[in-house]
């Protein structure tokens, strides 16, 4: 029958007789167990099997073959061969080797070499401390499969072949992720390394930080180079080296250069910055290539001139400096100048801004202090009249309406060949004549320079005596009892444009207005208002009739 006595070999020592336990150090305990062995003072095996605790002041509770104080391997010279003042709580294989204090939870085949080394449980874990004669000091394994930590201070929470390299490094758990250097910490994910110091990648796959101070929140196979950057996810984004304090916040294939340090994408495509203090919102395949320049959006945009700005769509480049486009396909090569709206413009000159088409859809009613015109290069100019004018190089008068004598011309091109026969209508002076071109003798005004010019011009006419008569009323007239009236010119005698008066029943007055857009005119042209009667009634002015002409260059 099994008794507990007192071993002489070890002074004040305890242990279960028989089983093959030993308890050979000074007041050492060995409780039960079989093939247990205490050999240093005041040492304790609870109990299990083959258990083996050469250390002082070490607790070994139970479990197989776990060990404090005895390598299995040859010790480095400088290093203890005992692991004083440390506990082994039970599992398989667990080891504390060299160092003090350390503890190991349970679990299997989990090794601590140092000193104040933590081992929770799981599988294959292992705190390696080198040739240091203190080995690693205060690192903590939770708990997982073949974690590894390699310096001091460092802490795997758990997971799977997770390797802490540097002091003061983290990782919480995942698979296969990697501290090379000091106070880095991975969150989780899996292949995630942190090779510089102060790094975080919180999880994801494969992704890998090679400066300092740098952050991965997530994502696939991003890489920040620099130091002081942040990837916040996406799949493939790259910071290269030299572009400090630089973030992509997302997206796939997202490039900043080397070089190119405090710029930004925010997401998007396959867009590339390659100069520094640069942005680009997102979209697809943008390329900021200017300093301090700027893509908002849309795709294969691109920016060349320093602080130069694409604000989106589809094809655009800002090459001037200060430039900005907002367009499709238009490019904008002068400094500081602007492109809104429109496509395949193109912006050369400098401090200018191009428009296809300018809408001012509401207007101040207070007293204009200039008037604007358009020159025959497209470009907003001031104009040449006084304050309150609406005359923007060109002409208008009023005048009287001369008399319309009838003519009869031939009925079948009417408007376009007979208008030369109408009376010339003069004004003795002009409200405005920007290019005093316009002769009150002959009522005739000369085109001054080739351009492109508005005409416009109102008749208005009465017949007191039998109103303008319906046409089908006055026999013969069926088809020519009308007013024409209209600009010619008259060195060709081709009328500019016309407009006729045809009433459908007898009325007392004839309005007629008419007008051309955008007439091509060549140096030394001529034209003149004229009016032709074909009613059969010679007209005799009255008070209150009046015409009105105008024209205004616009190109």
């Amino acid at each position: 029958m099994a008794e507990i006595i007192i071993q002489g070999s070890g002074a004040g020592s305890t242990l279960r007789c028989d089983n093959s336990n030993s308890a050979n150090g000074a007041c050492s305990t060995l409780a039960g167990g079989f093939g247990n062995r205490v050999t240093k003072e005041y040492s304790t095996i609870g109990g299990g099997f083959k258990n083996s605790n050469v250390s002082s002041s070490a607790t070994i509770g139970g479990g197989q073959c776990n060990t404090i104080g005895e390598a299995s391997i040859t010790p480095f010279p400088s290093k203890p061969t005992t692991s004083n003042l440390s506990t082994i709580i039970g599992g398989q294989n667990n080891k504390s080797i060299y160092g003090c204090f350390n503890f190991i939870g349970g679990g299997s085949s989990n090794t601590s070499d140092g000193t104040y080394n933590t081992i929770l449980g799981g599988q294959l874990n292992t705190h390696i401390g080198g040739k240091s004669p203190k080995g690693t000091c205060e690192a903590t394994i939770g708990g997982g499969f073949k974690n590894i930590t390699l310096n001091s201070y460092t802490t795997i929470g758990g997971g799977r072949c997770n390797r802490a390299g540097g002091i003061y490094s983290t990782i919480v758990g995942g698979l296969n992720n990697t501290t090379c250097n000091s106070f880095n910490m991975i969150g989780g994910g899996c292949g995630q390394i942190a090779f510089g110091k102060c790094n975080f990648i919180g999880g994801g796959l494969k992704n890998t930080t090679i400066n300092d101070s740098s952050t991965i929140g997530g994502g696939i196979t991003n890489t920040s180079v620099s130091s002081s950057s942040t990837i916040g996810g996406g799949n493939g984004n790259v910071i290269y080296n030299n572009s400090d304090n630089s973030s992509i916040l997302g997206g796939l294939t997202n490039i900043i250069k080397e070089n190119s340090s405090l710029s930004t994408i925010g997401g998007g495509r396959g867009n590339t910055i390659s100069n520094t203090s640069s942005v680009i919102g997102g979209g697809n395949f943008n390329t900021t290539i200017g300093s301090s320049s700027s893509i908002l959006g849309g795709e294969s945009n691109t920016t060349i001139g320093n602080s130069s700005v694409v604000f989106g769509g589809l094809s655009n480049t800002a090459i001037g400096n200060c430039s900005f486009v907002a367009s499709y396909n238009s490019h904008v090569t002068g400094d500081r100048s602007v492109v809104i709206g429109g496509q395949n413009l193109v912006g050369s000159s400098d401090d200018t801004v191009y428009v296809p088409y300018l809408n001012i859809n509401n207007l101040e009613t207070t007293t204009a202090i200039t008037n604007i015109g358009i020159d025959a290069d497209g470009y907003v100019v001031p104009g040449q009249n006084s304050v309150g004018s609406f005359a923007i190089d060109g002409l208008l008068v009023e005048g009287d309406p001369s008399g319309l004598p009838t003519v009869a011309p031939n009925e079948f091109d009417l408007p376009a060949t007979d208008l030369q026969f109408g009376s010339t209508q003069s004004a003795t002076s002009a409200i405005y004549d920007d290019f005093n071109a316009f002769d009150p003798t002959t009522g005739r005004w000369t085109c001054p320079s080739d351009g492109r010019y508005n005409i416009s011009y109102f008749v208005h006419l009465t017949d007191s005596i039998n109103g303008w008569q319906n046409p089908s009323s006055i026999p013969g007239q069926q088809f020519l009892s009308q007013i024409v009236a209209g600009v010619i010119n008259s060195s060709n005698n081709i009328p500019v444009a016309a407009h006729s008066f045809f009433p459908s029943v007898p009325q007392l007055h004839a309005d007629i207005n008419g007008a051309q857009w955008g007439v091509v005119l060549n140096a030394g042209d001529q034209l003149e208002l004229k009016i032709m009667n074909t009613s059969g009634v010679d007209y005799i002015p009255s008070v209150g009739d009046y015409f009105r002409f105008s024209i205004q260059k616009v190109g």
